[in-house]
């Protein structure tokens, strides 16, 4: 699975392991939405950058740890905990 972070250009987080297309289409669309709560909670273009590569290397090391991408509660709550 690809994705792009205009910050970090190109990330791999997956190769192969899903069933079907629409299983990795659905599984590429989580990721970008993981990716927009950095948008959400990002004071400026600096932050929010940093915040979306934070979050990518987080996916990527609970695809490796776990084989699953994180809920959107634990990415939330990884961003307000790093920005205290």
């Amino acid at each position: 699975m690809e994705f792009t972070v205009s910050e970090i250009g190109r990330q791999v987080v997956a190769r192969g392991g899903l069933g079907s297309r629409t299983e990795a289409e659905e599984s590429l669309a989580a990721v970008r939405d993981l990716l927009r709560l950095a948008d959400r909670l990002g004071a400026g273009s600096q932050e929010t950058g940093a915040l979306r590569v934070q979050k990518a290397k987080r996916i990527r090391q609970d695809l490796a740890d776990s084989g699953r991408l994180p809920s959107a509660e634990e990415v939330s709550r990884a961003i307000r905990t790093a920005s205290r």
